[in-house]
């Protein structure tokens, strides 16, 4: 073998062994930068702060989906907060808007008048001995004022049936006291159905006018919200005041 061969095999075999080195030094770093980012990362996950909740996942009434409350703002009503549907037991009355229509002072017991506003184009006006009836004009629908008496069991315990004539036996629904509609009068409220015909009514306790045995009543009827909105108005419009 020439000098020249053996040379170029050396310096082969020495390019050779010099790549291996070169390549077993990046093999032990990359193992050992596996190994550290490992740990690291461990570390950090432990250590770092938990996202905050986002305004859906937050503990905030409504749970998830809930709209974001801005700070400085109010947070929107809950809609679960207005009774039965009928806001007789809405303890916050959103206040009545300005009476329109006749005006009819009812004279009560202990020196006291009920007063309320009507239109005539929508209802006409009677009375009896001691009732007062509000028809709507088109039929179907009514506002009758009248008086109950009550036993010692209270307002409450006579609303658990004083619908009872009115629905021919059938059953009606005890919603408790509270505002009549957005007059500042409140009452027990009781309601039911005959047929198409709805009946709702408010039984007002007179004890504080030294009457503990006697309730004024509100009961009206109807068969379209048309009717019922009518009817809502009246109610709007009623207080009551000293005479004289």
């Amino acid at each position: 073998m020439s000098k020249t061969v053996k040379n170029l095999l050396l310096g082969f075999t020495l390019v050779c062994a010099i790549a291996l080195f070169v390549f077993c030094i990046e093999l032990i770093v990359i193992n050992r930068d596996a190994s550290a980012g490992g740990t690291g990362g461990s570390s950090a996950a432990t250590s770092s702060p938990s996202p905050s909740p986002s305004p859906s996942q937050s503990g905030t009434p409504g749970g998830e989906g809930s709209s974001p409350i801005v700070p400085g703002t109010k947070p929107p009503p809950d809609s679960g907060a207005s009774g039965a549907g009928n806001g007789s037991q809405d303890e916050v009355n959103d206040p009545p808007p300005s009476p329109t229509g006749k005006r009819y002072e009812l004279w009560l017991p202990g020196n006291e008048m009920l007063i309320v506003h009507a239109d005539e184009g929508l209802f006409d006006y009677s009375e009896g001995e001691s009732d007062w009836f509000f028809t709507y004009t088109q039929g179907g629908a009514m506002l009758e004022i009248s008086f109950v008496f009550v036993s010692a069991a209270g307002v409450e315990a006579r609303a658990n049936t004083f619908l009872d004539n009115y629905l021919d036996g059938g059953s009606s629904t005890v919603g408790g006291e509270g505002p009549i509609k957005r007059s500042s009068i409140r009452g027990v409220y009781v309601t039911g159905v005959k047929g198409a015909e709805t009946y709702e009514a408010w039984l007002h306790s007179l004890a504080r006018s030294g009457n503990s045995d006697l309730a004024l009543v509100f009961v009206i009827n109807y068969r379209s919200d048309e009717q019922k909105n009518a009817l809502y108005t009246i109610l709007d419009t009623m207080e009551i005041r000293q005479r004289g």
